[in-house]
C-alpha cells in the first residue's frame, strides 16, 4: 500500500512537472510571435506617421486600422486617436485617445507623450457632447445618426457629436421612435424614450362568398300520345249525340213544313170538298 502510494505520488509530480514544462514552452513560443507583432506594428506606425506629414489622413488612418488586425498596444490607439482628430471624426477620436491615456503605463511612448495626448483630447472634447438615453423596453436598440451605439439600458452616457443629430430607438414589437437632439459643445443632454407597442391590426372575418339560391325547377307536364286529343280541349261538337238529334228534328220539322205549303187548299161546302 505504502508502496503504491509512493508510486501515484511520484507519477503526480512527473504528471504536473509535465504540465510546467508545456507551458514554459508555450510562453517561450508566444514571447518571439509577440515580439515580431510588435515590430510589424511599429513599421506601419512609422509608416503612417510618414503619410500624415504627407497630408495623407486617410490612407494614413487605412495603415493604423491595418495594424490593429495584427496587435494593439497603446501606441496604437494613440496614433490612430490623432489620424482621426485630423479628419474630424471626433467620436472615434475621443475614444481611442482615451483608450490610450487609460493605459499609458503599459507604453513608454504614450507615457513620454501623455501631455500632447491630453492636450488633442481637450480640443476634441470641445467637438462633443454627452447624450444619456434612458426609458423602456429594455434591449431596445439605440441609434445615432444611423449607426447603433448601444442597447437600452445604456452601460454609459454616450459620446456624441456637438451639432443636430437624429436619435432613434427600435425594438421588435413596438412602434420606432425618432427624434432630432441639439447638443452643444460640452452639454449633458438626457432623454428618456418609452416605446408603444404595435397595436394588433384586427384580421376581418373570412368572406364567405353568397350562393346563389337553386332556381324553382317547374316539373315538366306528363307526356301525352300523339294521337291523344290534349286534356282540356273539348269535344268537337259533330261528336255530340244531341246535336246529331237536333240536326234531325230540324230536318223533319222542314220537311213536314214544305208538304203542307205545296199542297193546295181545299173548299168544303157542304159535304163535297173540292180542291181549288
Amino acid at each position: 500500500m505504502l508502496a503504491f502510494a509512493s508510486a501515484w505520488q511520484s507519477c503526480g509530480v512527473s504528471v504536473w512537472r509535465f504540465i510546467a514544462a508545456i507551458g514554459v514552452a508555450a510562453g517561450v513560443a508566444a514571447g518571439p510571435a509577440r515580439a515580431d507583432d510588435d515590430r510589424q506594428v511599429d513599421v506601419i506606425i512609422k509608416k503612417a506617421v510618414a503619410l500624415r506629414r504627407q497630408g495623407k489622413d486617410r490612407q494614413a488612418l487605412s495603415e493604423l486600422q491595418r495594424a490593429a488586425a495584427i496587435a494593439s498596444p497603446p501606441r496604437l490607439s494613440a496614433q490612430t486617436g490623432l489620424a482621426e482628430q485630423a479628419l474630424g471624426l471626433w467620436v472615434a477620436s475621443d475614444k481611442h485617445l482615451r483608450d490610450a491615456l487609460d493605459h499609458d503605463g503599459d507604453d513608454p511612448w504614450v507615457r513620454k507623450n501623455r501631455r500632447p495626448l491630453e492636450q488633442s483630447l481637450s480640443a476634441v472634447d470641445g467637438h462633443l457632447g454627452t447624450l444619456d438615453v434612458w426609458g423602456d423596453p429594455e434591449g431596445a436598440l439605440v441609434l445615432v445618426d444611423g449607426d447603433p451605439v448601444g442597447k437600452l439600458p445604456l452601460e454609459a452616457p454616450l459620446r456624441v457629436p456637438a451639432e443636430t443629430i437624429d436619435l432613434a430607438v427600435r425594438a421588435r414589437g413596438f412602434v420606432s421612435l425618432a427624434r432630432k437632439l441639439d447638443v452643444a459643445p460640452g452639454a449633458s443632454v438626457r432623454e428618456h424614450v418609452v416605446l408603444r407597442l404595435v397595436e394588433a391590426t384586427p384580421v376581418p372575418p373570412a368572406v364567405v362568398p353568397a350562393v346563389a339560391p337553386a332556381a324553382a325547377v317547374t316539373p315538366a307536364p306528363p307526356e301525352t300520345p300523339a294521337d291523344a286529343a290534349p286534356a282540356d280541349e273539348s269535344p268537337s261538337i259533330f261528336g255530340r249525340w244531341w246535336f246529331w238529334t237536333i240536326a234531325a228534328a230540324v230536318v223533319a220539322g222542314g220537311v213536314a213544313g214544305g208538304l203542307l205549303l205545296t199542297r193546295k187548299p181545299a173548299s168544303c161546302m157542304g159535304s163535297v170538298c173540292s180542291s181549288f
